[in-house]
């Protein structure tokens, strides 16, 4: 079924607080990073540093990713022995997408402090992003052997992700499961579980976790697309088109809601409003992958009514008679008249 998706967690502790970003949901904390030993004795460099810093974070909060690349830098040339700072460029650089420039960061933050274990699960995620398993699986690893982790449902979660993307479902449950049992952050283990139990075909116990995610969260728009999508799979179509508008109806403008509405519409038999919805999708995501699927269902149905419509028929040439034929044709017709006659006159 369409739209698998499994979130995972990245981390951010410097000293005095938490940036936690959680792919999709964003971030949801500022904080205040460690002064390198170098600069504690110039008081105007000290300032300076913390200026750029927090700036730099606070961009990257509100997802100005270029501008926090360009403070963050700065805070870098302020602060070269600043673990916190190489570890903030990273999660700016993944953000960006830049992966092969997080990893470096990352690397650099864990020269500077190994004992940083955020950084560790953060460089876990890129390798997890990039489809790098085992590389991500050993980060994670050594994150739950960090006894001071404060954290751990965070490498359970990613855990269970890479397990879930390597198609081991099994060991990914049983990672969500942990992740779940810390009771923290419980929302994405809970949605990452439902998507394991449709991935085995447990369709019920599947729909059992998303109610609970949209119980805790109810603005959650993955839950109910994943609910209606079960419930279409399985032809429960009151169901899918309830869980459909109920996302609609958070955000009208959630096009993987629209879309999949849409496909509904045409299966029970509304195909000119399915059709319509398609294409105000298709115009919408003119390059999206939502997009490619409107354009491939529409394209689908206008071949399905060009096979529908039956070919004209050639008019056929008349044929053209010999002379044979033509005397044959007139003697049948003299015999009629003669038989006419002879008929009238008895």
């Amino acid at each position: 079924m369409r739209f698998l998706s499994r979130f995972c967690q990245l981390d951010f502790k410097p000293n005095g607080g938490w940036l936690q970003l959680v792919t999709v949901l964003g971030v949801v904390a500022l904080c205040c990073g460690c002064i390198p030993q170098t600069m504690q004795t110039n008081e105007k460099a000290e300032e300076k540093f913390k200026l750029h810093f927090k700036s730099g974070i606070n961009s990257l909060r509100q997802g100005k990713t270029t501008e926090a690349i360009r403070e963050l830098i700065q805070a870098q040339k302020l602060g070269p022995g600043s673990a916190d700072v190489e570890h903030g460029l990273g999660l700016a650089y993944q953000q960006k997408g830049m992966y092969d420039l997080a990893i470096k960061q990352y690397k650099k933050s864990l020269k500077l402090n190994p004992k940083l274990t955020e950084a560790r699960n953060n460089l876990g995620t890129v390798y997890l992003v990039k489809g790098e398993y085992d590389k991500a699986i050993k980060q994670f690893d050594k994150c739950l052997a960090d006894p001071l982790y404060e954290t751990p449902e965070k490498a359970h979660n990613n855990l269970g992700v890479v397990y879930s993307s390597k198609n081991e479902i099994d060991k990914a449950i049983e990672h969500f499961e942990k992740a779940l049992k810390s009771g923290r952050n419980s929302v994405n283990a809970l949605f990452n579980l439902a998507v394991c139990y449709e991935k085995k075909k447990d369709y019920a116990r599947s729909l059992d976790f998303l109610d609970k995610v949209v119980r805790l969260n109810p603005k959650y728009l993955e839950a109910y697309l994943r609910s209606g999508l079960i419930h279409f799979h399985q032809k429960n179509y009151d169901e899918a088109e309830k869980a459909f508008r109920a996302a609609l109806k958070i955000d009208e403008n959630y096009l993987p809601a629209r879309c999949q509405l849409a496909l509904l519409f045409i299966e029970v038999g509304n195909v000119p409003g399915g059709l319509k919805a398609l294409r105000r999708v298709s115009r919408e995501d003119p390059a999206g992958a939502i997009g490619d699927m409107a354009r491939a269902k529409l394209k689908e149905v206008k071949g399905k009514k060009l096979k529908k419509v039956a070919p004209k028929k050639e008019p056929m040439n008349p044929k053209t008679e010999t002379t044979e034929e033509k005397t044959k044709k007139a003697k049948s017709k003299k015999h009629k008249n003669i038989a006419k006659e002879t008929k009238k006159n008895d």
